[in-house]
């Protein structure tokens, strides 16, 4: 069955000021204000916005805040219930298998060290020397580089609190 192209066009256009009427009115009536979306300036035919906020806006969602951080808390305390129990027996393996890796790995590095022979000894004691140096200078390099960036991030903290209060301040 065709539809007729005036009869499509007008179908179009019915749809679409349905869209735009939702738009305007679905916002206002799911955050219950009552107030006039807009007000169209008749001379200019230029829609204003009138800025009546019905309710104060810090008191907006509150209650769906705190519902979120409900579903949060339960959720977490799901998570720790399954997983913990998991944790404590991965901790009991690892306790009862890594000390016997560890004596078989020493077992093994001691025959492999018999068998070399004091040159080559030698180089293997200087090249280890030379890396746990690097290692070193590297981790003190890097604990300054670490030691800059948290200070970095304490310094904005501090900057947008200090605007978080003032205004906080300035609202009462």
């Amino acid at each position: 069955m065709r539809i007729p192209t005036g009869h499509l066009a007008a179908l179009t256009l019915l749809l679409g000021a349905g869209v735009v009427a939702l738009s305007i009115h679905a916002p206002r009536a799911r955050a219950g204000n009552t107030a006039p979306a807009a007000v169209t300036d008749a001379a200019k035919g230029v829609p204003q916005r009138l800025p009546v906020p019905l309710e104060h806006p810090a008191d907006l969602g509150k209650g769906e805040l705190k519902s979120l951080d409900e579903q949060i808390k339960a959720v977490r305390d799901q998570y720790h219930a399954e997983l913990d129990p998991l944790e404590a027996q991965i901790k009991a393996v690892r306790e009862k298998f890594d000390p016997q890796i560890k004596a078989l790995e020493d077992q093994r590095h001691t025959l492999v060290l018999e068998r070399e022979s004091p040159q080559l000894r030698q180089i293997d004691e200087l090249e280890t020397g030379e890396l746990t140096a690097l290692a070193d200078r590297e981790k003190g390099e890097l604990d300054k580089v670490r030691q800059t960036y948290n200070d970095e991030r304490k310094a904005i903290r501090q900057k947008y609190d200090q605007q978080k209060k003032d205004l906080q301040a300035a609202r009462h």
